[in-house]
C-alpha cells in the first residue's frame, strides 16, 4: 500500500491493522555511460511495485528518499553527494514521525551501498524510541538466492547484476552500446581523497555486457520472494532461529 495514495482517515484506519512501513532509500549518482543517474532509485521502485502486487495489503510503502552519500563518485556529472550524518538525521525524523503515527516496524530498503552508515545511525536512534528497525539490502540479503542467474558475480557498481535489474525496470534506459568494463580487484578497502580515480575511473566496476532483461526479471522475482519471507518474519517477531 503506497502511503501517499491514502487520505489521513484511510491511513489511520488501516494502521490499526498494519504497523510496518518500508522507506526506500536510493541515490542520485553516476552509473557509467550506460545506466541512468537514478538507477539506485529506479530499481527499488520497481522492486516495491512487484512487492506491492505480492504483499501489498500487509505493508505500507512510504515515499522514496533519492539523495544520499556518494563519496566514492562525487565528481562525476549528475552525482549528488549528501553526508552520512545529514542523511541519518533526516531518516531519523522521517522514521520518528511515522512511529508517532503508529508504525512500530520500520524497514529501510537500501538501494545504494554507501547508505549503510546513515541507515545504521538512524536505526540506532529509532530503536531507542521503541521501533523495530530492519535495514534491508536486497543485493546482499538475497544474493545467495539469485547469484546462479548471473554469468559474472564480479563488481559492485553498474555491473552485470545492476545493469540487468535496470533493464528489467525499463530496457530503454540501458544504453548497452556504451558499456565500459572494469575488472579491477579491491585488495583493501582503504579510503582516501579521489580514490575513485584509481578504483572506478569511469563510474563502473564489473562487466555489464553480460546483462539481459530476462536475468533482471529473475533476480527481481527472487528479491520479492525474499522480502516477503523476511517481512513475514518481522511481522511475527521471528528474528532468530
Amino acid at each position: 500500500m503506497y502511503l501517499e495514495r491514502y487520505t489521513m482517515d484511510g491511513f489511520k484506519a488501516i494502521s490499526e491493522r498494519v504497523d510496518t512501513v518500508i522507506i526506500p532509500v536510493g541515490s542520485t549518482e553516476a552509473h557509467g555511460y550506460h545506466l541512468p543517474l537514478g538507477t539506485d532509485m529506479l530499481v527499488p521502485r520497481e522492486l516495491l511495485r512487484r512487492l506491492e502486487l505480492a504483499y501489498g495489503d500487509n505493508v505500507w510503502i512510504a515515499p522514496e528518499v533519492a539523495y544520499s552519500p556518494c563519496f566514492t563518485l562525487p565528481e562525476f556529472p549528475g552525482t549528488v553527494n549528501i553526508p552520512s550524518d545529514v542523511l541519518a538525521d533526516y531518516l531519523f525524523h522521517i522514521g520518528a514521525n511515522l512511529y508517532k503515527h503508529g508504525m512500530r516496524k520500520i524497514v529501510f530498503l537500501n538501494g545504494h551501498g554507501e547508505n549503510h552508515t546513515a541507515l545504521n545511525l538512524a536505526g540506532e536512534k529509532l530503536s531507542e524510541l521503541g521501533a523495530y528497525i530492519w535495514n534491508s539490502n536486497p543485493f546482499n540479503d538475497f544474493a545467495g538466492d539469485f547469484n546462479h542467474v548471473l554469468e559474472s558475480r564480479f563488481g559492485s557498481h553498474a555491473n552485470e547484476c545492476e545493469t540487468a535489474l535496470l533493464m528489467a525496470c525499463d530496457e530503454t534506459l540501458a544504453h548497452m552500446d556504451k558499456v565500459v568494463v572494469n575488472m579491477k580487484k579491491v585488495l583493501m578497502g582503504v579510503r582516501y581523497k579521489d580514490r575513485y580515480l584509481d578504483f572506478i575511473p569511469e563510474a563502473v566496476h564489473g562487466d555489464g555486457t553480460k546483462a539481459t532483461k530476462e536475468k533482471g526479471d529473475k533476480i527481481l522475482d527472487y528479491m520479492v520472494k525474499g522480502l516477503v519471507r523476511q517481512l513475514e518474519s518481522l511481522e511475527s517477531g521471528r528474528y532468530n532461529d
